[in-house]
């Protein structure tokens, strides 16, 4: 199986999580910061599936395999809610942003259902100016729904943290997840885990798209601000991450939807086994693609990157140069 984009994905993912973790982060950024980490705990899982399917076997403890199906549901989960935050964070960036701006270009001459004209002549109006000092709000918070996604995705994941376990089969240990649990608490999982996720991935991805044709490249060069212009810049990312990753990544939730409906048609036990290589190939190339979209699209992770990491770098090289052209001398 080739795996070799994991690793590669992975050094973009740590770059990231590094320079984001030295510089200042707003609400995107913070977001940003939460999915390259998971999608370096995917690494450690992709390697993890990558022996698993070599050796058709499980070669390690029961404890490790309880841990590493456990972190395959959180981490996977986690980076389908944390992509719908990134969305509706984007549009409500955009709201905050649409408002201000029509606040600032509202006209008193012309804001009246009169002509202008009338409103100079018969109107009385109060000429005096306030100003505001107050800081304008341009960023939203994202403290509460971060910690909100997180115990969500912990509870979803913990039933997998305690029924996976070890289990031989035709004389090969086998790491596996034992459907043996209630109907009840399977109907809840696949809920959470997958039908609410795609039912809020597409109407996330639908306002995206409706808030970009209300935002057209006319409009920007017309009226609206440089920062505007960011903003739809970060509606068209929100929409290519999300169907990257639905058509990338969310096939790992629908197998496993389809593994659970299974069992409400079959009496006896039964367990899930690896999936399709193929498909499993295209989940984990999301760690490679997901890193390098985010890295290219997004201006503030280039420049949290360029100052955090490659200048450092150069900094160290520098100062290691005029060590050693001093030893020399």
């Amino acid at each position: 199986m080739d795996y070799v984009h994991v690793p590669v994905g992975s050094c973009v993912n740590l770059l990231e999580c590094v320079a984001l973790l030295r510089s200042k982060k707003n609400g995107l950024l913070c977001i940003v910061f939460q999915i390259a980490l998971a999608d370096l705990l995917l690494f450690f899982i992709a390697l993890l599936e990558l022996l698993n399917s070599y050796h058709q076997s499980w070669r390690f403890s029961s404890q490790s395999c309880m841990i590493y199906k456990g972190t395959e549901m959180l981490t996977n989960t986690s980076i389908t809610y944390l992509l719908i935050c990134l969305n509706f964070h984007i549009v409500t960036f955009w709201n905050l942003y649409n408002v201000e701006l029509v606040k600032n270009n509202r006209n008193p001459l012309t804001s009246f259902n009169d002509s202008s004209s009338e409103c100079l002549v018969t109107r009385n109006e109060n000429r005096i100016v306030n100003i505001d000092y107050q800081k304008r709000k341009n960023d939203v918070p994202v403290i509460l729904p971060v910690i909100f996604l997180w115990i969500l995705c912990l509870s979803i994941s913990m039933p997998t943290y305690v029924l996976s376990s070890t289990v031989q089969v035709r004389g090969k240990t086998l790491c596996i997840l034992a459907n043996n649990y209630g109907a009840i608490l399977q109907s809840l999982l696949l809920v959470f885990s997958t039908t609410l996720p795609c039912f809020l991935l597409i109407v996330s991805m639908l306002i995206l798209i409706y808030k970009l044709f209300r935002t057209s490249g006319k409009d920007i060069d017309r009226v609206l601000t440089k920062q505007f212009e960011e903003i739809r810049n970060l509606l068209i990312f929100g929409i290519v991450f999300t169907i990257f990753y639905i058509i990338i990544s969310y096939q790992r939730h629908v197998l496993n939807m389809f593994s659970t409906v299974r069992q409400f048609f079959v009496s006896e036990m039964y367990y899930i086994n690896f999936p399709n290589v193929y498909l499993t190939m295209m989940h984990y190339s999301g760690v490679s693609f997901r890193g390098l979209l985010c890295y290219l699209a997004l201006p503030s992770v280039r420049e949290a990157v360029r100052k955090h990491i490659f200048f450092c770098t150069n900094k160290i090289t520098t100062k290691v140069r005029e060590v050693w052209h001093q030893k020399t001398l």
